[in-house]
C-alpha cells in the first residue's frame, strides 16, 4: 500500500512538460503499477487533479495547472469508461440480456 499523501507530494513535483512514468514511480515506491494506479485513482476520487496524458498523446503522470492541461486526461478516462460499458453490454447480449442505456454511476 502506498501513502496517498506521499504520492500526492511526489506527483506535485511534476508538470505537463516534465512528467514521471509509472515505471519510475514503481521503482521509487517499490511497488507494482497496479498499486500506483490505485493511488492515482484514490487521489482523483478525492478531487486531486493528476494528469496522465497531454494533448499530443504523451503519457506520464503530472500535476496540471489548469483544466486545459487536464482535459486530455479527462477525455481519456471517459473514453475508457465508455469502452468498458460497451464491452459489458455486448457481453450481456451473449445471454440475450439487454442492459439499460443509462449509466449506473451518474
Amino acid at each position: 500500500m502506498i501513502n496517498n499523501d506521499t504520492l500526492k507530494a511526489k506527483l506535485g513535483c511534476y508538470n505537463i512538460n516534465h512528467k514521471i512514468k509509472s515505471k519510475q514511480l514503481e521503482l521509487q515506491f517499490d511497488c507494482s503499477g497496479s498499486v500506483i494506479r490505485d493511488g492515482v485513482r484514490a487521489l482523483r476520487n478525492n478531487k486531486v487533479p493528476i494528469g496522465s496524458i497531454d494533448a499530443e498523446g504523451n503519457d506520464g503522470y503530472f500535476t496540471p495547472r489548469n483544466y486545459a492541461e487536464y482535459e486530455p486526461t479527462i477525455n481519456n478516462l471517459l473514453s475508457r469508461a465508455y469502452s468498458l460499458i460497451a464491452t459489458a453490454k455486448n457481453a450481456a447480449k451473449a445471454f440475450d440480456v439487454i442492459l439499460q442505456e443509462e449509466l449506473p454511476f451518474t
